[in-house]
């Protein structure tokens, strides 16, 4: 069965279709529970979590500056660095990491990319893993 339906780290429904995986989504969430979605052909191994569309999630996912301000208000001690090894010679372009403090550990929130002299990043990559776990969809620990 290719589709597992997962509530906190144990199978609750697994199925050969999308379409039933879909359903299960639907009615786990309408009992109040956060449902993960995962395609794997063993149950020994879930394999990558995938949405509800049946796409792969991504490590990041961007993101608008407002949104991300206030995204940002969930964190504590947020800093911001300069990704060195990525600046090209010119100032092109420059990366800056985000990270901040999430229960009680300092976690990597997301990358903002800048293009020349620009005082607003062009794309704000947000970490897809701990965003979800904000939200309450992904157990702190799977992190």
């Amino acid at each position: 069965m290719p589709y597992n339906v997962v509530i906190s780290g144990c199978v609750e429904y697994a199925v050969v279709s999308l379409q039933a995986a879909g359903q299960a989504l639907t009615f786990y969430r309408a009992l109040g529970h956060k449902p993960r979605l995962f395609y794997s052909m063993s149950f020994d191994h879930l394999g990558d979590e995938i949405d509800d569309d049946g796409n792969p999630l991504r490590q990041h996912t961007s993101m608008t500056a407002a949104d991300f301000a206030e995204y940002l208000k969930g964190f504590r001690q947020v800093r911001y660095t300069r990704d060195l090894d990525f600046d090209p010679p010119v100032l092109l372009a420059q990366l800056f990491k985000v990270f901040g403090a999430y229960k009680g550990q300092e976690r990597l929130i997301a990358e903002l990319h800048y293009q020349g002299g620009s005082e607003q990043p062009v794309e704000i990559r947000v970490c897809t893993h701990l965003l979800r776990v904000t939200q309450g969809l992904m157990a702190l620990e799977d992190l």
